[in-house]
Order: C-alpha cells, then sequence, then structure tokens
C-alpha cells in the first residue's frame, strides 16, 4: 500500500531541500550551498509541523490505484 501528496507547486518554488532523520534535521540549499543541521526539537517540530499543515491541505493521491489503472490501459 502506498500513498501520496499532490502539493501545489507554489510551495517548491525554491531550489532547497529538507532531509529528516532520528535526532537531527538538515535544511539545504545547494544552489547556494548552504547546509543547516538542526538539532534543537523545538524547531524541528516547527518545521515538520509546517509540512505537515502542507500534506493535510493538499491532495492526497492513492499510487497502487493509478498505477492499476494505468496498467489496465
Amino acid at each position: 500500500m502506498s500513498a501520496t501528496h499532490e502539493i501545489d507547486e507554489e510551495y517548491f518554488k525554491h531550489g532547497g531541500q529538507v532531509w529528516v532523520f532520528r535526532n537531527s534535521l538538515y535544511l539545504i540549499a545547494m544552489n547556494e550551498e548552504i547546509i543547516i543541521e538542526v538539532r534543537n526539537s523545538e524547531i524541528q517540530k516547527l518545521i515538520l509541523s509546517m509540512f505537515r499543515f502542507i500534506q493535510d491541505n493538499s491532495k492526497k493521491i492513492d499510487v497502487n490505484a493509478l498505477l492499476r489503472g494505468l496498467i489496465e490501459k
């Protein structure tokens, strides 16, 4: 089973990336050669909450159903 969220591209008009690990979060802007490591749990919660908000307000897609539909055609 797999599901994903389709998020409006206006949220991603940047070259940044976010990597989340167990005890740290990395904000990466490769075009500006910047990597910021966030270990503060309160800042991590803030950033992750923003991404949860985006997911909660985006269109959820059942990827498996989409793939089955493409295969059946």
